[in-house]
């Protein structure tokens, strides 16, 4: 099925796009990391360290990239079937409306996909009403601390898009999510919304 042959695309692709990174990141050792720490240390040392924390985050910067694009993987497929099975009526736009699309063309949705649907919108738009949620939801993706310590009223200040870690189990439990959402067999999604069946 096309949809998840561009999901495993994407996951491999991105495999390939920061594996560079990984091996900068590690290719030093600790004891050369806390160099700038100590009374004495070389610039060289210095310079390392700031190559480790650059490869990091655009290692960070490359995996949220990758997400927003799993995402809009997603909201394609959904919009394409719906304008294939509903020629009619007007495309659905904005997560809420997508998500009844897909529920019209028996998409099975994984419970957790307005989550991924509420971290792309984080990593696009930064400050966002469902990042509190989010967070309340998903914690350990951020790199804030607990929750309860945050005030609503702080939520405009915070840097939501560069709070997000994505390490490798985020990654994989986000696609897996995507995977889980995707559109029915073809010999079932062949009639329309109004239950229209289609020939042969």
């Amino acid at each position: 099925m096309t949809y998840r042959f561009s999901l495993t695309f994407l996951r491999q692709s991105l495999q390939h796009a920061i594996k560079p990174f990984e091996i900068q990141a590690t290719s030093l050792s600790s004891k050369e990391i806390d160099a700038p720490k100590r009374a004495s240390f070389d610039f060289n040392s210095m310079f390392n360290a700031i190559g480790k924390v650059l490869a990091q985050e655009n290692e960070q910067l490359i995996r949220k990239l990758f997400i927003v694009n799993a995402y809009h993987t997603w909201e394609r497929a959904v919009c394409k079937a719906f304008s294939i099975a509903a020629p009619t009526e007007k495309d659905p736009q904005g997560f809420k409306k997508i998500e009844k699309a897909a529920l019209r063309l028996d998409f099975v949705l994984h419970p957790d996909l307005t989550h991924v649907a509420y971290l792309t919108n984080i990593l696009k738009h930064g400050r966002t009403k469902q990042a509190h949620q989010l967070y309340k939801e998903w914690p350990t993706l951020f790199t804030f601390p607990n929750s309860q310590q945050i005030n609503i009223e702080e939520i405009e200040c915070l840097g939501w898009t560069a709070s997000v870690r994505l390490d490798a189990m985020w990654i994989d439990k986000i696609f897996n999510i995507l995977e889980q959402s995707g559109p029915p067999m073809f010999e079932e999604a062949r009639r329309d919304c109004s239950g229209y069946e289609y020939p042969p």
